[in-house]
């Protein structure tokens, strides 16, 4: 099954700005959506799941390395907790910034510096 993507809108003012794109994918067990958007100076790229979020005390914690917060949420012995402390990493190291919040399951939203 693929992703469908959307060109979804238009706003603002200047080359670019407001622009953004949507890609949904849905299976049996969920949804996932991935939007890209360009605000003034930033790109921002959010993943969004439909799952049942994390705990507002581990929001910050899901970025630290080896961080598994609990056995039900993890596949049979699959991971490490490195994925997002990884992508942290990389991000911050490219002038960005990421952040994770619940917004009807658990969003990762990713911000660049716009060239």
């Amino acid at each position: 099954m693929g992703y469908k993507l959307e060109r979804t809108g238009r706003g603002g003012s200047g080359e670019g700005a407001g622009r953004w794109f949507q890609a949904v994918r849905e299976k049996e067990t969920g949804k996932i959506q991935i939007r890209i958007e360009r605000r003034e100076r930033r790109i921002c790229l959010s993943l969004t799941d439909d799952g049942p979020g994390v705990g507002e005390n581990d929001l910050e914690r899901i970025f630290e390395s080896f961080c598994r917060l609990d056995q039900s949420r993890s596949r049979c012995g699959e991971g490490s907790g490195l994925g997002l402390a990884i992508v942290k990493r990389i991000i911050t190291d490219h002038q960005g910034q990421v952040y994770a919040k619940n917004n009807n399951g658990l969003e990762i939203c990713m911000e660049f510096p716009a060239a």
